[in-house]
């Protein structure tokens, strides 16, 4: 058997994801298939973006991490910005599962408050991957990025003021207006949270200070 040239050097092979399908016949569909590439296509770009950014998360990482192909990363979603919007969309549903449990179940709109402020808090430091993603990579992605994130903020901010505005039996308009003020105020404080290390935070801290933003909607303070 022939010997390797001295200095030759082996080509360097990609490592399979646990979740990768195995070579050859493995009896699934072509939806499945498809579906199977697509979940390690989004875990990896949701890996990258939140280690290095959405700028340096350029194509190749990406299908290197998935262990799929060029052809395959953009015949099922078209390029690098149709994915990093479906992980910024995966991420902003788990933010407004969280205010909309919190500020739709019924109690007192002090009992809300803190829920929310809760929530909002909870989602920086237990998602912090998903609030860098929503908050902070979206400003460094294309204008299309950067509008959807403007459309998340009045959406939080829209959940936020039903939630602080009364139970619905007739507030007046001008409650709901500073309800939604104090929402985008407490939204801005979150945007500051999303910038930070989870281990930088004071939860409590925090969550009292977004619970007071909240409470300033005309009806005093989140303690009364």
């Amino acid at each position: 058997m022939a010997e390797e040239p001295t200095g030759a050097v082996a080509p360097r092979r990609r490592e399979r994801r646990p979740d990768q399908l195995a070579g050859g016949p493995h009896g699934m569909s072509r939806e499945e298939v498809e579906a199977n590439q697509s979940r390690r296509i989004l875990a990896a770009m949701t890996e990258l973006v939140a280690e290095q950014g959405y700028e340096r998360t350029t194509v190749e990482p990406v299908i290197t991490r998935a262990g799929v192909s060029r052809k395959t990363f953009y015949e099922l979603r078209g390029g690098r910005e149709q994915w990093f919007l479906a992980i910024c969309n995966m991420a902003a549903d788990r933010l407004l599962a969280r205010l909309e449990a919190a500020t739709r179940e019924p109690g007192y709109p002090d009992d809300r408050t803190g829920r929310a402020a809760a929530a909002l808090v909870g989602f920086c430091i237990e998602d912090p991957a998903g609030a860098r993603i929503c908050f902070v990579e979206t400003l460094a992605a294309s204008e299309g990025a950067r509008a959807w994130r403007d459309a998340l903020l009045d959406h939080v901010a829209a959940t936020l003021a039903f939630g602080m505005a009364g139970d619905g039996n007739g507030a007046a308009a001008a409650d709901g207006r500073r309800a939604e003020l104090a929402a985008r105020a407490a939204v801005g404080a979150v945007l500051e949270l999303a910038g930070r290390r989870p281990e930088q935070l004071d939860r409590d801290y925090a969550t009292a200070l977004v619970a007071t933003m909240l409470g300033t909607d005309g009806r005093g303070g989140a303690d009364g």
